[in-house]
């Protein structure tokens, strides 16, 4: 049953309030009656008081609650509505009345009352009571006894500091009790991910400093375009060297005719090779059309076809005038009595 909430009198307030733990006020028995009565601080007798029992013990079952078991052996029968608690002294300390039966006993029965009484102050600990017998006082965070198990719908609600949770209704409420508070704010750390919510990740750009590329989008056109903005000398990227080194750090061939008779090629740094042949007739010279003007410098080299019975034949050819053109000419002469084939190779600018 619920606590029962006592109304001190005036009387008993003054006892508890001249009291201390160390000297507390001494319950010794219990007042029984069947006449409801309006409860008046002023009282000093219980109305309709039939029986009184004095084997009653207790204990401090919390600041304001009081664990009391009276125990009745006679072979009376009686049913009570109301009753009252006397001091050693003769005292009326406390009373409470109901409309209808709190307590009854039949005659065949021993009446063991145990229950627990709120007071409506801090009192507990002024209140001792005079006969040692047993307690079976409630469970409480200080005080070993009887527990009372929640109903689910205790559970559900998770305001009853006094009722205990089996492990069905626990699994039934906790994880009702957590969804309720899941979410943004909640607190629960099974909402964060590392202290941070999902929103927090889900801003990519913000966790990564940067706008990251839609790669599905970024093709290899994409690529290439942003490449020729900085293609050219000086760009950085290394497609634009060769082992590192620009175009300029290299001979390029800007023209060319590959002919075995004035054939050329000329280099993007002014450098010209040419290469032919000219027929000087016997003691005579002959002049070659270089078929690419040098304007600068020309270093010619020669080579004389051989005739048969002839092993002189460069020692009595070689070069005459050479002048720079354009047009640049090369005259050759020979000393032969023959017709002589001299091949010419040049170098120069």
């Amino acid at each position: 049953m619920p606590g029962l909430v006592l109304s001190l009198t005036n009387a008993g307030l003054a006892a508890v309030q001249g009291a201390s733990g160390a000297d507390p006020v001494t319950i010794a028995e219990l007042g029984l009656t069947a006449t409801p009565f309006d409860v008046a601080p002023t009282l000093t007798a219980l109305p309709g008081e039939f029986k009184r029992i004095a084997a009653i013990s207790g204990a401090a079952a919390a600041a304001n609650i009081t664990h009391m078991t009276a125990y009745d052996t006679s072979s009376d029968v009686w049913n009570a509505t109301g009753l009252g608690l006397w001091l050693a002294d003769g005292t009326l300390f406390a009373v409470y009345s109901a409309g209808s039966t709190i307590i009854n006993k039949a005659a065949v029965a021993f009446a063991l009352i145990s229950f627990d009484i709120s007071w409506s102050a801090d009192l507990a600990a002024s209140i001792a009571f005079g006969d040692p017998i047993f307690t079976n006082p409630p469970a409480t965070e200080d005080m070993r006894g009887l527990i009372e198990l929640a109903t689910l719908e205790e559970a559900q609600a998770g305001t009853d500091l006094l009722r205990a949770l089996t492990p069905g209704r626990a699994k039934a409420v906790v994880l009702a009790w957590l969804l309720g508070l899941d979410g943004a704010g909640s607190g629960l750390d099974a909402d964060l991910l590392d202290g941070q919510h999902g929103a927090w990740y889900a801003d990519i750009a913000a966790r990564l400093g940067y706008t990251p590329l839609n790669a599905a989008a970024y093709t290899a056109a994409d690529v290439l375009a942003k490449l020729l903005t900085v293609d050219g000398a000086g760009s950085g990227v290394d497609a634009d060297t060769v082992d590192g080194h620009h175009a300029a750090a290299f001979r390029r061939v800007v023209s060319s005719n590959i002919a075995a008779n004035g054939g050329y090629i000329e280099y993007s740094d002014g450098f010209k090779e040419t290469w032919g042949w000219v027929d000087c007739g016997a003691n005579a010279s002959a002049w070659y059309d270089v078929p690419i003007a040098h304007t600068e410098w020309i270093v010619p080299a020669l080579a004389v076809s051989v005739q048969p019975g002839d092993d002189n034949n460069s020692e009595n050819t070689g070069v005459g005038v050479i002048t720079l053109g354009p047009p640049t000419t090369i005259e050759i002469y020979s000393a032969e009595n023959f017709t002589a084939r001299v091949f010419i190779q040049t170098k120069g600018k």
